[in-house]
């Protein structure tokens, strides 16, 4: 689980959306890339998420993972 600490949507298509939300644990951060219908999921900065069976990418120094079909988006609601 990982903490949301940006969330931005990136664009629109005819047939397409994407919103790019950037994730940190202790060591790194990095960008989820929810593509379609995972790209209306509401999401806030400092919610704690889970996401299962993503594609990974690593171009240069930028390191995302990208969301498919199986994509799995669990969302965890702290309590205060």
């Amino acid at each position: 689980m990982s903490p949301i600490i940006e969330g931005v949507t990136k664009g629109t298509g005819r047939n397409w959306r994407r919103r790019e939300v950037r994730i940190a644990d202790e060591k790194q951060q990095l960008t989820c890339k929810l593509w379609d219908s995972y790209a209306d999921i509401n999401l806030a900065e400092g919610q704690m998420i889970k996401v299962l069976h993503v594609v990974t990418d690593h171009v240069q120094n930028f390191r995302s993972v990208d969301s498919t079909a199986q994509t799995r988006i669990e969302v965890h609601i702290a309590f205060i």
